[in-house]
């Protein structure tokens, strides 16, 4: 029977030259295989992390995309409404335009300087008619005015003044 070697040292003295070459190089190619593997198991890792965020991002931004829809939607229909009332509202300002007379009144913002003989002075050329513009606005020729306040001046004083 043979007897096979137990230790390193008596495999090393067992093996010849040629056999320990290839052992080493057996060696060689099982550790590059084995750093190969490693680097393709790290490779595919990293792949799959990436396309798992990814594919959680492309679910927010889904997420978001829906949601703006949902509000733009709501802002066609307030839109399309305020265009709605809006075409009621020129219809109804042009009618009204339509159907009133032209205004034979001025409405003047009072300004710092100013009182019944002014306006009058302005309006007509002369301060005669002061009481009058008091009369149409309700009030009496010696009533102060307020910067702001609004008076109705007939455009053409009433000749029976």
């Amino acid at each position: 029977m043979k007897k096979f070697p137990k230790t390193t040292s008596e495999i090393v003295k067992a093996m010849t030259l040629n056999e320990m070459e290839k052992a080493l190089e057996q060696e060689k190619r099982t550790k590059m295989n084995l750093m190969m593997l490693i680097a393709a198991g790290s490779i595919i890792l990293i792949l799959t992390v990436g396309l798992v965020y990814i594919s959680y991002t492309k679910t927010q931004i889904n997420k978001e995309i829906d949601k703006l829809q949902v509000i733009n939607v709501k802002l066609m229909e307030e839109n399309n409404n305020l265009m709605e009332e809006n075409k009621k509202l020129k219809e109804q300002f042009n009618h009204s335009v339509m159907s009133e007379p032209v205004s034979d009144i001025i409405y003047h913002h009072i300004q710092t300087g100013d009182n019944f003989a002014v306006l009058s002075k302005q309006y007509y050329g002369t301060e005669k008619y002061a009481a009058q513009i008091a009369k149409i606005n309700g009030l009496s020729k010696t009533t102060r005015l307020h910067i702001g306040q609004v008076l109705q001046i007939p455009k053409q004083p009433d000749p029976s003044w």
